[in-house]
């Protein structure tokens, strides 16, 4: 079988066409690339826009599924001459909003942390929970850009007693371990409340023992925390 061989010779016409070529091939590909990935970036940070709305007004990741199926059905109706109304896609299943949340969580926290070791003064205020052994610290800083900031700063859990004088060693360690200067610790102010124990707690968990619950204790993003709130038991 013969072999055809072409030369394209520096300077000639065929080598110039064939170069032509080569560069447009090249550009289709590099467009079609940057679309694909503008597109996935698109769809990610929406996914992520939802989920901080969700956790913002405390809401169940399960919602997310009842705001894709809003969000395409009103984009059929408002899309309806966009060409691409079909490849709506959005990442919105339970693990994705739950990792969601968690790297939203996580880049707040890290963000507050770092203002904390930018900024020159900074107050604390910590509070415990009543049936749970754990230190609720909240900040107030101010930021770089002379801004006052307020937040819920952590959740530390206690071990072992929970004495008054636990609660600024644990704070104490906590600075250390993230590099915040504690000579900017300008005010602190431990929420004291004259308040009984909450004893109905266990109550609480053996009422959802017997109703066979899927929980063994009230929820995180709950509006009802207390019995009193709630509907009790009727007591015979």
């Amino acid at each position: 079988m013969e072999t055809t061989w072409f030369c394209y010779f520096p300077g000639s016409l065929m080598r110039k066409e064939k170069l032509t070529f080569f560069k447009k091939s090249w550009q289709q590909q590099q467009s079609v690339i940057s679309v694909a990935v503008s597109q996935d970036a698109a769809v990610t940070t929406a996914s992520y826009e939802i989920c901080y709305i969700l956790g913002k007004h405390m809401k169940p990741f399960t919602d997310a599924k009842i705001v894709k199926e809003c969000f395409i059905n009103a984009s059929s109706l408002l899309l309806d001459k966009f060409s691409n109304k079909n490849q709506i896609i959005l990442q919105l299943s339970d693990s994705t909003c739950i990792r969601r949340i968690e790297n939203i969580a996580k880049h707040i926290y890290n963000r507050t942390i770092k203002d904390l070791k930018n900024c020159k003064y900074f107050s604390l205020a910590f509070d415990s929970i009543s049936g749970k052994s754990q230190c609720s610290i909240f900040i107030r800083y101010c930021t770089e850009q002379n801004s006052i900031n307020e937040d819920l700063l952590k959740f530390i859990s206690m071990k072992g007693q929970t004495r008054g004088i636990d609660y600024p060693n644990v704070i104490t360690n906590f600075l250390d371990n993230n590099d915040i200067d504690i000579k900017n610790w300008f005010l602190c102010v431990p929420m004291v409340v004259h308040r009984k124990p909450n004893k109905h707690a266990p109550l609480f968990q053996n009422l959802l023992e017997e109703m066979n619950s899927d929980y063994s204790d009230v929820l995180l993003h709950t509006l009802v925390r207390w019995l009193s709130r709630g509907k009790k038991r009727q007591q015979s």
